[in-house]
């Protein structure tokens, strides 16, 4: 997070309200998905992000859009809310978090094992250098 970010995610969702023609809910936390992935812990609530998401989305859309396109956008956010299931986006978004935390729990494993065989290789190697001295003196 950069220091003009006052909260993870900050920049994709005010690059999506100051970029995209068709403003929607629904469609930035499609067009945002692997950045609201990056910045959501596992542990987290579907209902806690679903609200967090919705008041950024509003205060940021209030303070870069004209009051006439604010009010359209925010009567089409309640719209949404009501259509859309976002319950299951959320739980997907909670999931993919969850895989992503295993991935990096396997990546640290391999890591730490190929470490470990490096530890064990330049000792073998050590002990070949050291009968290969040994080698050398008795011819």
């Amino acid at each position: 997070m950069t220091s003009e970010q006052k909260y993870p995610g900050y920049e994709e969702l005010t690059s999506y309200l100051t970029r995209s023609r068709d403003k929607s809910f629904w469609s930035f936390l499609l067009y945002c998905r692997d950045a609201i992935v990056a910045t959501t812990s596992p542990t987290s609530r579907w209902y806690d992000l679903d609200n967090f998401w919705y008041k950024c989305f509003l205060v940021e859309a209030k303070e870069l859009l004209n009051q006439n396109d604010f009010n359209n956008l925010e009567k089409q956010v309640s719209e949404d809310r009501k259509c859309y299931n976002f319950e299951d986006y959320w739980n997907d978004v909670i999931d993919a978090c969850k895989i992503k935390q295993k991935i990096l729990a396997y990546e640290k494993e391999k890591e730490r094992i190929q470490l470990e065989h490096l530890h064990k290789l330049n000792e073998i190697d050590k002990k070949i250098e050291m009968e290969n001295i040994e080698l050398q003196r008795q011819t």
